[in-house]
């Protein structure tokens, strides 16, 4: 074996013994090297970090095998945070627990709220697309899907949902289907004919005389 070789094979081996914590001896319990390769395993409630086993399972420290946590905690990794720690989970303001389950409240995008609350009712069994529009000039903004147990429900949930996505006067119409309704506007400038989107006619003429109100708002698709 030439020296490259040579080098090559003791370089793997010290690389084999770091990895495991060690070379010979005990191993597996606390603080003790990590044992076999390429496995790094320890005992039960223990996990291998940087070739010692250490405590893992509680709040805030490390995940053990698995991904596993003790009760009532499950394995994280938050935006910003430590990866794959042990976080308090299941009571109403904390994350759901394994299997999306809540010890108290019921569970809502990821996480477990009071039930009763509209966070809680927008978790329904139903899908409804709802249309938004604004408050004060009644014209379209936007339509968004919701999950709820009723029509009335899914209003709510709509409006928390527009309200969430910045729009300042979000009130839900009674209907999601819009078209663009024409209309003159006369001013002393002569006509013109503008076309507003809205989910109905009356509120698209609504919307219309919201935008110009120095001209007059006629329904109709053709000037004088």
């Amino acid at each position: 074996m030439n020296s490259t070789l040579r080098y090559l094979a003791f370089a793997f081996v010290l690389l084999a013994l770091a990895a495991c914590g060690g070379g010979s001896g005990p191993c597996g319990s606390p603080d003790q090297q990590c044992c076999g390769w390429p496995g790094a395993t320890c005992n039960n409630g223990l996990s291998c970090q940087r070739g010692t086993c250490r405590s893992c399972g509680f709040e805030g420290g490390p995940c053990c095998s698995l991904n596993s946590c003790n009760p009532n905690l499950f394995c994280n990794s938050p935006a910003g945070g430590p990866s794959f720690v042990c976080q308090a989970c299941g009571h109403v303001g904390q994350p759901a627990c394994v299997n999306n389950t809540c010890v108290t409240g019921v569970f809502s995008a990821g996480r477990c709220v009071e039930g009763g609350s509209v966070e809680a009712m927008c978790t329904g069994s139903t899908s409804f697309l709802i249309g938004i529009r604004e408050g004060r000039s009644h014209c379209r903004l936007e339509e968004f899907t919701v999950r709820a147990n009723s029509l009335d429900d899914a209003r709510i949930c709509a409006v928390r949902a527009a309200r969430t996505a910045g729009y300042v006067e979000p009130e839900a119409s009674d209907s999601a289907a819009w078209r663009e309704y024409p209309f003159r506007t006369i001013g002393s400038l002569g006509c013109d004919v503008v076309r507003i989107p809205a989910y109905t006619e009356e509120d698209g003429e609504f919307c219309a005389r919201y935008i110009y109100t120095d001209r007059t708002v006629e329904r109709g698709d053709t000037c004088p």
